[in-house]
């Protein structure tokens, strides 16, 4: 049975980054606000963004740079947040075809889920 599953996460990824790929030259960016110490969101497809779509963050691991702002676009069909792990930030509800933003303002790996969908996993890595 662990065949399955790990054949189905790779399926559920690789839809994802089709689903990324398909979808990056004509999003519509549509900005809801921003989670605490974030700003507003720039257009789709920009560095630093993190794409949730097909149940999944991609890339899994974001690395930045200090005082970067990071956008979490959601170019899924549900409703998604991006949540640290350990409640130092959440972007809240994220609708389809949304983004919000966060700003990491200090060096570590910073782990992070969706509530609505607990296996939805990734990070941001500061330097």
């Amino acid at each position: 049975m662990g065949g399955k599953v790990a054949s189905t996460k790779i399926l559920v990824r690789l839809v994802a980054a089709l689903v990324i790929i398909a979808s990056a030259g004509c999003s519509k960016d549509s900005n809801y606000g921003t989670s605490p110490g974030g700003s507003t969101s720039t257009s789709g497809g920009a560095p630093n963004t993190v794409y949730m779509a097909g149940m999944a963050f991609s890339p899994l691991t974001l690395n930045v740079a200090d005082s970067t702002d990071v956008t979490f676009r959601n170019n899924d069909t549900d409703i998604h947040t991006a949540t640290a792990n350990d409640a130092s930030w959440d972007t809240g509800d994220i609708a389809p075809n949304s983004s919000r933003v966060v700003r990491f303002n200090k060096a570590g790996t910073f782990a992070y889920h969706c509530v609505r969908h607990p296996m939805m996993t990734a990070s941001v890595h500061v330097q």
